[in-house]
């Protein structure tokens, strides 16, 4: 989430864990699908509303 809210791609973010791009994309489509979020800027918002970042 972290990486998200500065603002990394998912390739830059690949890079950085040593992940594939299509786990990065995989874990973050997760996320938007459990916290009923439709994109990262709907996701950050409810994340800092409620004091994760």
């Amino acid at each position: 989430m972290a990486l998200i809210a500065k603002g990394y791609s998912g390739s830059e973010i690949s890079k950085m864990l040593i992940l594939s791009e299509h786990t990065i994309r995989t874990h973050r489509k997760n996320i938007l699908a459990k916290t009923k979020c439709r994109n990262s800027k709907e996701l950050l918002t409810k994340a800092f509303e409620c004091g994760l970042i």
